[in-house]
């Protein structure tokens, strides 16, 4: 089980050696935590120094990760609030589209558990605040498993991955053609 606290910035390990990280904000009695996570990537294990460029507008998914599967040292804490970033970060007001009838629901996180949620018919009147500068794109109302957050994240690197191939390959490609004319 976590033993994340809030604030606490943790290590997600990928495929090939690669890290992400996440950021716990809440933390119930059973563990859960909502978690900003960011497709930023590292080749070796990040710390606290890291830590210190990263935004909540900058996370890439947000919202409640189960903590069953993160055991032991597999997401590793490498900076808590201390001695990090002390800021609280908000703990949102997740938006869902009913794919039926094309109807908003809003729903907040049971402070207890986290894994529960309130749902209401009406934006609540905290939203704005509370999901300020949030990319709405990020959030995801579901609970997640660590698995759904490390597989997220991994497609997104992919994604980078493919960017960067592509660029070079430009690249290359207008560099051999001024070298023709």
């Amino acid at each position: 089980m976590s033993t994340f606290a809030p604030g606490d910035w943790f290590a997600i390990p990928l495929r090939f050696g690669l890290f992400a990280v996440g950021r716990a904000v809440a933390v119930d009695r059973r563990g859960a935590f909502i978690g900003y996570f960011f497709d930023r990537f590292f080749e070796r294990l990040p710390n606290g120094a890291h830590m210190l460029g990263f935004s909540p507008g900058d996370a890439a998914i947000i919202g409640v990760c189960d903590p069953h599967g993160v055991r032991g040292a597999e997401w590793p804490v490498i900076a808590t609030a201390r001695t990090c970033d002390p800021r609280p970060w908000p703990v949102p007001v997740f938006r869902t589209l009913d794919a039926r009838t094309g109807n908003l629901a809003w729903s907040a996180c049971e402070p207890n558990d986290l894994r529960r949620t309130i749902r209401t018919a009406s934006e609540p009147a905290d939203a704005g605040t509370r999901n300020w500068g949030l990319p709405m794109t990020a959030l995801v109302a579901q609970p997640m498993s660590p698995d759904d957050v490390e597989a997220e994240l991994f497609r997104r690197f992919r994604v980078y991955q493919n960017q960067l191939h592509r660029k070079y390959i430009a690249d290359m490609q207008r560099s051999i053609a001024s070298r023709a004319m």
